[in-house]
């Protein structure tokens, strides 16, 4: 039972940055083998962008605003509303993101739809755990014949540098996952669920 709710809104363009992304991309790389030349469309200030590159990736890394890149990041392009873009970047067959929570549907729907170009494309999106089991998203997760691994991530993830202020300094409230679809995932293949 819920006992008490604070209600906190949320930060300006859904900046939620990936400051656990070692450890996302980490967890991502033991299960998922990751082609080579990935597109990161919602790069923020680079963190997962950076990581990936750190794991061997080359990285595409692209975002509709601008932010003080993190040190290490990548060049990132800025201006890009993914949900606009209708071709893939030459030579890219995967798409890794930490999409903003409330269009998220749209941004795996988009990226699946892109990777439908590439051969070997795989799509991996980071979202809230429980995402993944409402029953609007049965088409994109249960039934797509793509869908192919959820990642549960074990640690709750912190998305702000601590402030000293304890009003702002919440301890983290949800856990999260990788959604992964491999477009050439075989109708036969077992759908699978792992731990990291």
């Amino acid at each position: 039972m819920a006992t008490g709710h604070h209600r906190f809104e949320r930060w300006p363009n859904e900046s939620y940055f990936s400051l656990e992304a070692r450890n996302f991309i980490d967890v991502l790389r033991r299960h998922v083998a990751i082609p080579n030349a990935v597109w990161e469309p919602h790069a923020g200030a680079g963190h997962l962008a950076r990581e990936l590159i750190e794991s061997g990736l080359r990285v595409l890394a692209t975002d509709l605003h601008e932010y003080d890149p993190v040190q290490g990041a990548p060049y990132i392009g800025v201006g890009y509303n993914f949900l606009d873009q209708t071709s893939l970047p030459h030579g890219v067959r995967a798409i890794v993101m930490n999409p903003p929570f409330d269009k998220a549907e749209e941004h795996c729907e988009r990226a699946i739809s892109l990777l439908a170009q590439a051969e070997g494309g795989v799509v991996a999106c980071l979202n809230r755990s429980e995402w993944g089991t409402g029953k609007r998203r049965a088409a994109l997760v249960h039934d797509h014949p793509a869908f192919d691994l959820k990642i549960e991530i074990v640690k709750r993830p912190i998305w702000r540098e601590k402030t000293g202020d304890p009003r702002i300094d919440q301890s983290p409230r949800h856990y999260f996952a990788w959604f992964v679809w491999r477009l050439e995932r075989g109708l036969n293949d077992p759908k699978r669920i792992a731990w990291g």
